[in-house]
């Protein structure tokens, strides 16, 4: 099953001036998933059975377990990346005073297995939606004392060819990990929404 995501939705400016942007202080970035959130990932699911394997010598599972197995697989994941990737910049681009919390939720993601692109791709080509990643995502700057929202980066489609590729060291829009360059992606995104360039 695929997204129905466009690489690219336009987002509407927000109101704030570029210098009460820049008076924003990102203290950290974590993620969050909608509670309707669609989630398709099925290598990350095949890690979880592997290590259960490897730690009990059977992969069998009750499914309310293994759903909230996967549930927490997905968070821990999704966060690990986040930080990495938009936390640097973020942290970077919105060093003032006013100390905010960079809250991302994730409404939707796919990532394909490697037999799914591969089959997607060989009959749909490579911009087929089951040869794509892909993730709907939302991002609040939400005040770290007062707990309200100082900011909203409206919900924006993010894609990117294939799944998982080969491990060759890379990161960002190049890396291996399809999160990690969907990722990569949003922070120019909201780097450029947030200081209006």
């Amino acid at each position: 099953m695929s997204l129905a995501l466009t690489a690219a939705t336009p987002t509407a400016a927000h109101e704030l001036s570029v210098e009460a942007v820049r008076a924003l202080g990102v203290e950290r970035v974590i993620v969050t998933v909608d509670p309707a959130a669609r989630i398709t990932w099925p290598t990350l699911a095949q890690e979880l059975i592997d290590a259960r394997k490897a730690r009990t010598g059977s992969e069998a599972i009750e499914p309310k377990a293994a759903i909230a197995e996967m549930k927490v697989a997905v968070l821990a994941r999704l966060n690990e990346k986040a930080r990495a990737v938009l936390g640097p910049p973020l942290r970077s681009t919105l060093s003032g005073t006013r100390p905010v919390i960079a809250r991302v939720t994730m409404h939707q993601l796919f990532i394909p297995n490697t037999a799914g692109v591969l089959v997607s791709g060989l009959f749909g080509g490579a911009t087929a939606p089951g040869a794509q990643s892909g993730m709907a995502v939302s991002v609040d700057f939400v005040d770290s004392r007062t707990k309200a929202t100082v900011l909203s980066y409206p919900t924006a489609s993010v894609t990117t060819q294939g799944g998982y590729k080969i491990n060759m060291g890379t990161s960002g829009l190049i890396s291996h990990d399809p999160v990690e360059r969907m990722f990569a992606d949003l922070d120019g995104r909201l780097r450029s929404w947030l200081l209006k360039s």
